[in-house]
């Protein structure tokens, strides 16, 4: 059985796209790899019942994240490995993806953020190009990179990623979880009003989601009998709450949902 490390930048104490999608995933990648974890050590929790690695963090808090610090020891976990499939690239999957190549080993990468916004959101700042550049210097070592998204396939396009490396991989949906329901059903058992319209946004809660122009909207809507929905949580939500009381009242957060 070949053996598969699946590196990520996040870990349980967060909530979040890429922690929810490996959780999904680990349970069928077992039926074929021998499976290893590395991960930032935000809890001492093993999540996958499989060897799980994981490092210590930094007090510095990049956008609700507080970066791992990559250990020597990481070499031999990655030299143990048959393919390393990588979830960000932040430290921990920055350096795994080189180190994978130095190894010779398989690597995949999941796209799953626009990591230079990302960077710009953390550090209120404008057009770091140069981080285009270091992303797309990482991307040339892989073997596969995975998107969800036309989006991100746009964003490796324009980085001149070759089309051989790239694959479309969208998400999927847990059907006995999530259905269709009628909508005046579903406003009931939420208590939510059935005669306004609703805007919904249902997510993490921090600077590179955007938020702020999503709050902004409400004054360019003419049909005031609306309200806006903002569901999650994180470390910004008191900061967006302040914001929307100067835009509106009828902009309404719920917090963390499980």
């Amino acid at each position: 059985m070949k053996k598969l490390t699946i590196v990520m930048d996040t870990y349980e104490g967060k909530t979040d796209g890429v922690l929810i999608y490996v959780k999904r995933i680990v349970p069928e990648l077992k039926k074929y790899f021998e499976i290893k974890i590395i991960a930032p050590k935000y809890s001492d929790k093993n999540l996958f019942d499989t060897q799980t690695y994981l490092f210590p963090c930094l007090r510095v808090n990049l956008s609700s994240y507080n970066p791992a610090i990559p250990k020597k020891y990481i070499r031999n976990i990655l030299k143990d490995s048959d393919i390393v499939f990588v979830h960000d690239l932040a430290p921990l999957g920055f350096v795994s993806s080189i180190l994978a190549k130095r190894y010779g080993k398989r690597l995949i990468i999941f796209c799953h953020h626009d990591e230079r916004i990302m960077v710009e959101k953390a550090f209120n700042l404008r057009n770091l190009f140069f981080i285009d550049h270091i992303v797309k210097y990482i991307y040339k070592y892989a073997d596969l990179i995975l998107v969800a998204t036309g989006r991100f396939y746009k964003k490796l396009k324009r980085l001149k990623i070759p089309e051989h490396k790239i694959r479309i991989l969208p998400f999927g949906i847990d059907t006995d979880k999530f259905r269709p329901m009628d909508k005046s059903k579903a406003r009931s058992i939420l208590g939510l009003p059935l005669n306004k319209k609703i805007v919904l946004y249902l997510g993490r809660i921090s600077h590179e989601k955007n938020i702020k122009t999503i709050i902004k909207s409400y004054k360019y809507i003419s049909n005031k009998d609306v309200i806006f929905l903002i569901v999650g949580g994180g470390k910004h939500l008191n900061f967006y709450k302040n914001f929307a009381k100067k835009i509106s009242n009828k902009i309404y957060f719920i917090g963390q949902v499980s």
